[in-house]
Parts: structure tokens; sequence; C-alpha cells
């Protein structure tokens, strides 16, 4: 407020010192009065009262700021948990329909290491029609396990190429 307006409410003294927080101001400690004061004679006092108000403000302005942190970590978190359920949801759906389906079904992806190819997805039907379960296949290579004919292996592996570009293979 300005001087003419602290007049009119009646204050014939008035002080106003800088709440700091380093070099930022975060506010101003206004003290009126209604009689002649000269609150240069409690200069210390004011000073340290101006600091420890300037601390006390400080934190709660740091408390209020780790309470939206928190707020939106929760929310995050919430987020997160309901993806992942859903996400678990989907994915045991997925796993119970390819379990049960009538046919072999695997997927694989290429990897630079031998065997060469690294299946990611191998249903039971594929352990009854193959004789291997996943891990084996994954240790001993497809190629090798299905095919122990050196001639056909070789057709295999070319035709496996073949999808590998984009190509159906029946």
């Amino acid at each position: 407020c300005l001087n003419r307006e602290c007049r009119d409410c009646g204050m014939v003294s008035f002080a106003a010192l800088p709440l700091r927080a380093g070099d930022k101001v975060l506010g101003v400690l206004c003290i009126g009065s209604g009689s002649t004061r000269d609150f240069r004679a409690h200069a210390s006092f004011l000073e340290t009262l101006t600091q420890d108000i300037s601390i006390a403000l400080q934190n709660a302005l740091l408390f209020q700021q780790e309470q939206v942190v928190a707020r939106n970590l929760r929310n995050e978190v919430a987020a997160r948990r309901k993806a992942e359920e859903e996400l678990r949801h989907s994915t045991s759906f997925q796993k119970a329909i390819i379990e049960r389906a009538a046919e072999g079904l695997c997927v694989c992806r290429r990897i630079d290491k031998p065997p060469y190819l690294e299946f990611l997805v191998w249903n039971g039907r594929m352990t009854e029609i193959t004789g291997y379960t996943m891990a084996e296949i994954n240790r001993r290579g497809w190629h090798e396990s299905v095919y122990p004919d050196p001639e056909i292996r070789e057709r295999a592996r070319v035709r496996m190429a073949s999808m590998r570009d984009g190509k159906d293979l029946m």
C-alpha cells in the first residue's frame, strides 16, 4: 500500500522489510503502528525476524512444491499400474489363445550369434509337432534340430531367408 493509504488507515509509522531467499524476494513483511515509532531502533530484532520468517516461508514454499511433485508421482504410479494391469490382461489373453491353438504357433527373430534364430513364442502344439521345447530349439538351433539332412537344411535356410524378406511360408 502507498504511504497516503497507510495514513488514511491511521498508521503513523510504517516499515516494509523484504523477505529473501538468496537474491530472490519472496515477499515483504509490513509493520505498521498507530503511534510514532522509530523502527530503526529495533533493526537487529527486525532483521532476525525477517530472516526467520524468510526461512519459514521458503520451507513452506518447498513443502508446497514437494506436495505437487508427490501428487504427480502418485498419479503417474497409478496410471502405470493401470497400464501394467491392462497389459497383463492382454498378454494373458494372447497367451491363452496361442496355447490353445490347434496349430503349432511360434515367433522367432534373427540374432547375430549361433544358432542365428531365437524363438520368443512357442506353443505346446509346436512341442508336439517338433518334439522340442522352445528352450531346446533355442539352444540347438531350428535348422540343426528339425533338418538333420544338410541338403534339406540348406533349402530350409533359403526359404527362411525369403520369409525374412516379407514372403509368407506355408
